[in-house]
């Protein structure tokens, strides 16, 4: 993803940190299951998705639809996508 910076603590989340790990892994991998995109979201309990709306990926891109998350928010070409409540 474009456009986000990280401090010097990266290396130590690299090593020691599985939900950042999980989202390189989100990222990076973009033939990550669904399945996993699922178990990733659930285990980090996470309930919004702020992303550059051009930079999604596939399986990114079909969870949110799949999940009927909504776009609630825009800033630029950032998104912000919450789940149904």
């Amino acid at each position: 993803v474009h456009g986000v910076y990280g401090d010097g603590r990266w290396d130590f989340f690299l090593a020691n940190g599985t939900r950042f790990q999980d989202y390189v892994k989100l990222v990076v991998k973009s033939s990550v299951r669904p399945s996993e995109t699922a178990r990733i979201f659930s285990s980090h309990q996470v309930d919004a998705i702020y992303w550059p709306k051009g930079q999604l990926n596939t399986t990114l891109a079909w969870y949110i639809a799949r999940y009927h998350w909504a776009e609630t928010y825009r800033a630029g070409r950032w998104v912000l996508f919450q789940p149904p409540s």
